[in-house]
């Protein structure tokens, strides 16, 4: 898996451990606590271990994979023993695959070693999670710490927008500016598995949190690279239907007469601070008056 990514989904966790439990099928107990992931005795750690509290405590190892490794089973196993010996607790270990490439790396949920004459000596059950094959309605309506892979799941690309303009709203309105950035921020991390960059920066183009995103503005200067004063265009006009709707003709008309870079920031930067195309580009207001902010 890619360091940013692995970063990423390392993060989710930090953030609500506890939203991972639903996500899996388990039910919500307290507390819910990350412990140190490390079993030094072989040099190894997994990405995650979550500690469930309890009157039977437990531990939810969680492994994530974006591309095909023939290592990752037995790499859980590792780990899963190894946990078991240094906890002494029982340990559910679960593979969450994002991306279709990585299937390959566990094509069933078992893993089995036996002798010649079919003995079996060894016998390891884990979860698998195809987060591809999820329908999104429950990743959108459920933890927040999982609503970042909500732009991997079975929907269309078409739908990518509405997707990404309701996990917005979630993170405004049920958790503080900082923390809902690092989310969205996870959101356009993990949505790079499925689209290349510029349909990326467009489909995140309307999200405030995004302006501070180092990893977006990157993939920005990437598409201006690529098309200048084109790609900042449609950046901005993605943004703007995200925000208003679809330009008026009269607005679109004017759009399609800048051609200047700076002119181009200039408005993208203006668009949280106006509340339409016309404010936007200095026209006349309709006679049906448009509502202003002061």
């Amino acid at each position: 898996m890619s360091k940013p990514r692995d970063a990423t989904m390392k993060a989710l966790l930090e953030i609500r451990p506890g939203d991972w439990l639903p996500f899996l099928g388990q039910p919500a107990v307290e507390p819910v606590t990350l412990i140190d992931a490390d079993v030094s005795t072989v040099t190894a750690a997994g990405d995650k271990v979550i500690h469930v509290g309890g009157p039977e405590p437990w531990l939810l190892h969680l492994e994530f994979q974006s591309s095909g490794d023939d290592s990752l089973v037995r790499r859980m196993l590792q780990y899963n023993v190894l946990l078991d010996v240094r906890h002494d607790l029982p340990v559910r270990s679960v593979a969450i695959l994002l991306h279709p490439s990585a299937h390959s790396s566990v094509p069933s949920d078992d893993y089995v070693r036996q002798l010649p004459d079919g003995q079996r000596t060894l016998e390891f059950r884990f979860g698998v999670v195809r987060v591809w094959q999820l329908p999104v309605e429950p990743v959108l309506r459920g933890g927040l710490a999982v609503l970042p892979l909500a732009p991997l799941c079975a929907v269309d690309d078409a739908a990518l927008p509405t997707v990404i303009r309701r996990m917005d709203h979630r993170l405004r309105e049920e958790t503080e500016p900082a923390t809902g950035g690092q989310l969205m921020n996870a959101a356009f991390v993990l949505a790079g598995l499925r689209l290349p960059p510029t349909a990326l920066a467009q489909l995140f183009a309307g999200v405030v949190a995004m302006r501070e995103s180092s990893g977006y503005q990157l993939i920005l200067a990437e598409g201006r690279a690529e098309g200048r004063e084109e790609g900042a265009k449609k950046v901005l006009i993605s943004a703007g239907r995200a925000r208003f709707g679809p330009p008026t003709a009269p607005s679109q008309a004017l759009l399609d007469q800048i051609h200047d870079l700076e002119t181009l920031e200039q408005l993208a930067a203006r668009l949280e601070q106006v509340n339409s195309w016309q404010e936007l580009l200095g026209q006349p207001a309709p006679r049906s008056r448009s509502r202003r902010k002061k």
